[in-house]
């Protein structure tokens, strides 16, 4: 049978719409995790990069529209344990002076019933009077739909410290971890909750290391990705966006 065509289901109250894309069949209540890009990449300039994200999740990649969005995504998908991150998620239009504007996020994150919309800026736009008015107004407009909103600046991006180690980390992404093997290891974790990553064989390293991208274990960010480095079955060293219990 052939997947249904994708079709519009919109979020409507008196302040603005958000238009999504799925192909869920109709009549289904929508599903966030499983709707698709409401649009795809454009190039405003010979100067625009483009670039992909693994997204193991959902056996795609992560169509990005810059250096700065590749970046983001790539510590969102190491760091943020999210149960879904999708690319310009939904289209937003709303009145303003008497016209209609229209707003693409570039990203959506799920932290279970928690919405996050972030937006990924250069900083010279991010602290343009102008604009920070606009996305105070978004901002707004998108907590009426209970979904909470981030600018997040080039310079914050950048100064990341743990972008290296989750360019390393999202290479794990793909490794299978049968459920025999996630046993085994939870097995050894309850023994020992903390364990360096040169105190594991190999095959098992890999295995960890992909549970931790999906958030079953957890490391100190603070440090390099090294076989010093510490693995836990709890949260360990400072936890700070944009790893979900940092906003808890």
């Amino acid at each position: 049978m052939s997947n249904p065509s994708p079709r519009f289901v919109e979020w409507k109250n008196d302040y603005c719409c958000l238009r999504f894309k799925t192909s869920q069949p109709a009549g289904e209540p929508l599903d966030l995790h499983r709707i698709e890009r409401v649009r795809e990449p454009i190039t405003r300039s010979k100067l625009t990069v483009r670039g992909k994200v693994p997204n193991a999740a959902h056996g795609s990649m992560q169509h990005c529209e810059s250096h700065n969005e590749v970046k983001a995504m790539i510590l969102l998908t190491a760091c943020a344990h999210a149960s879904t991150l999708k690319m310009q998620p939904f289209e937003m239009s709303y009145r303003l002076n008497g016209k209609i504007r229209r707003y693409f996020p570039d990203v959506l994150l799920i932290w279970g019933c928690e919405l996050w919309v972030i937006e990924v800026k250069e900083d010279q736009k991010a602290e343009d009077p102008t604009e920070k008015a606009r996305f105070d107004l978004i901002a707004s407009l998108l907590a009426t739909h209970s979904i909470r909103f981030k600018l997040w600046k080039k310079s914050e991006i950048c100064a990341e410290p743990r972008l290296s180690t989750a360019r390393s980390l999202i290479r794990y992404q793909k490794c299978r971890v049968s459920a025999f093997e996630k046993e085994r290891i939870r097995n050894k974790f309850s023994k020992t909750p903390v364990i360096a990553l040169g105190e594991l064989d190999d095959n098992t390293i890999r295995s960890v290391l992909h549970l931790v991208i999906q958030g079953q274990f957890f490391i100190d960010w603070s440090t390099d990705l090294n076989r010093k480095s510490w693995v836990s079955i709890s949260p360990i060293g400072q936890q700070s966006w944009p790893a979900a219990c940092a906003l808890a």
